[in-house]
């Protein structure tokens, strides 16, 4: 038996020898693939080069599969189905699934997000399982690195990934009744002096009265 390396084959030409040995007609096997007869003929003359066997031998007016092409082509009844559905991708059964989804958010997003997103993921996706992780500057190149598959955050996204907004959020301002407050809008400089500000770690901060 001859010895052919992998590297040494044309893997284009597996559609086309498929379509061949299904239809055992070059005029039918090339209409089905889109090529002209002529190149379905070099091709044939080039497969049957590679398998070192004819494949198709014409009997009469038709061509018959030889004992390797019949072995041939039960191969790539598996393998190009296998190689169409590793293009195409498998449809995604939340019920069926068992990932782990890797999810990054802040302190703030989790409390309005979480509770809510567990639940939903519970009941639709019951044998995943979400991985929540606090947010950090370098969430995004997490992102793109693969570590993470989602961020959750009011910081800019990058260009290079893609995002969608959410939900808007207002911040409102709560006073006591002892303050000298007479007005329902501040400006920036009331805020100011009015509130007191505080340093926290990272980057917020928060403001006291």
């Amino acid at each position: 038996m001859r010895e052919v390396h992998l590297r040494n084959v044309d893997l284009n030409l597996l559609p086309a020898l498929y379509a061949l040995l299904e239809e055992r007609h070059v005029s039918h096997a090339a209409k089905r693939s889109f090529l002209s007869q002529p190149a379905m003929s070099r091709a044939l003359d080039r497969l049957r080069e590679t398998f070192g066997d004819p494949l198709l031998v014409r009997t009469g007016r038709v061509y018959e599969r030889t004992p390797r092409g019949e072995r041939v082509l039960r191969e790539l009844e598996s393998i190009m189905g296998r190689l169409a559905a590793m293009v195409q991708g498998e449809e995604f059964s939340p019920a069926r699934s068992q990932e782990r989804f890797r999810v990054a958010m802040t302190d703030h997003g989790s409390t309005i997000l979480l509770p809510t997103l567990l639940e939903r993921v519970r009941k639709a996706a019951p044998h995943a399982t979400l991985e929540v992780s606090a947010w950090r500057t370098r969430a995004y190149d997490d992102v793109v690195a693969g570590r993470i598959d989602l961020a959750l955050s009011a910081e800019a996204v990058p260009p290079t990934l893609e995002s969608e907004l959410i939900f808007n959020l207002d911040f409102v301002c709560l006073l006591g009744s002892a303050q000298p407050v007479r007005t329902r809008r501040f400006t920036l400089r009331q805020y100011l002096l009015l509130a007191g500000w505080q340093r926290a770690p990272g980057r917020w901060l928060v403001c006291a009265w």
